[in-house]
């Protein structure tokens, strides 16, 4: 999602939010409980993974599908 920010209010579980730059690096990964909320300024990109999926670390590069390539800037 082209996002800085998101939240968990709603959710039932805890959920994995990585935070993803411009040039597709990860900057920051975290697990957010409900009814929480993460901000990164710096970010371009968000994503969300199931609480217990195993990780990408920071510094890595993601590649964008190309159906996310295709949103409008915003």
């Amino acid at each position: 999602m082209r996002t800085r920010s998101v939240h968990t209010f709603g959710l039932e579980r805890a959920v994995m939010v990585i935070t993803i730059d411009s040039a597709g690096g990860v900057r920051r990964v975290a697990r957010l409980t409900p009814g929480r909320i993460l901000t990164d300024p710096g970010a371009v990109w968000t994503a969300e993974l199931p609480a217990d999926h195993p990780p990408p670390m920071p510094g890595w590069r993601l590649r964008v599908a190309p159906i996310l390539a295709a949103c409008p800037e915003s």
